[in-house]
């Protein structure tokens, strides 16, 4: 990147809700992946189920969508370029699971019918990450 070019504010303003909102996706992962058996016990059965038959791959998956969301957020907000790399990574994580909970696990049969809502969000916002770090890419302010 050219160092003369000044980015205007709501690159770094993007930047720092980015790294919240994944920063938030890394507790949720933290949360999850630490219930004990007894916080296990007080879910909805259905819920239960789903965390117990939960395969290792769809936690990685899970794992790396945000973990990788959070580091391209991150490196964003540094300009980097490898940014780009990250938000695919983070895409990809989460496309493998919600591959898990929709096609295999079928989760939207047992659980509410806003089941789509979040996930629907979640996957909005990895989009629009990667295609705004691409942007700047292509722009010249990430190096």
């Amino acid at each position: 990147m050219n160092r003369s070019i000044k980015l205007p504010i709501w690159f770094f303003a993007v930047g720092l809700l980015a790294t919240a909102w994944n920063g938030l996706g890394v507790v949720a992962f933290v949360a999850e992946t630490m219930l004990t058996s007894e916080q296990l016990t007080k879910l909805p059965e259905a819920q239960q189920a789903f965390y117990e038959s939960r395969p290792i791959w769809a936690l990685v998956a899970f794992g790396i969508a945000v973990f990788a969301g959070l580091l391209g957020s991150l490196s964003l907000l540094t300009k980097k370029s490898f940014s780009v790399t990250l938000f695919a990574a983070s895409l990809l994580g989460l496309i493998g699971q919600n591959t898990y909970h929709f096609f295999i696990a079928k989760v939207q049969n047992t659980m509410p019918s806003n089941t789509f809502i979040m996930p629907a969000v979640v996957f909005t916002v990895a989009v629009a990450l990667l295609f705004f770090s691409h942007s700047c890419s292509q722009k010249g302010w990430l190096n």
